[in-house]
């Protein structure tokens, strides 16, 4: 298992239709978790799409992105990389941002399959013969 955590700025005025794109390099094929943190202070103003290439990841509204203002969102599910040292991607803009703002981004990955939580369980439970 490992984790990764970038630390991005976003400085205010980025527009939708030309947003920042950071890369996001990961040395493992499966993606447990994501999670994007805001700062306090951002006040939803600026906005963060996760993609690989051209898919998106999250949100998966084509017209939709994750916002918020002091707190870490969580992006449901386990995503497997089609190769080890990929890179994904965060899009991100501010058009309506004033000031300079931080994002998070909170990566736990694995070089072995990741089962979801609710198949472990199943496993657990049979296994005890409950």
């Amino acid at each position: 298992m490992a984790f990764y955590s970038y630390k991005i700025l976003v400085e205010p005025g980025i527009p939708e239709d030309n947003p920042l794109v950071v890369d996001l390099p990961l040395k493992e094929r499966w993606i447990s978790q994501i999670w994007i943190g805001f700062e306090d202070g951002c006040g939803w103003t600026v906005k963060v799409r996760i993609n690989y290439g051209i898919r998106r990841f999250y949100p998966e509204n084509p017209t939709g992105w994750i916002v918020g203002n002091d707190i870490y969102i969580p992006i449901p599910g386990i995503i497997k990389l089609p190769a080890k040292w990929e890179s994904i991607k965060a899009i991100i803009c501010s058009p309506t941002a004033k000031y300079d703002h931080e994002v998070y981004v909170l990566i736990w990955t694995s070089e072995e399959e990741i089962e979801p939580v609710e198949v472990s369980l199943v496993k657990l439970v049979k296994g005890l013969g409950i």
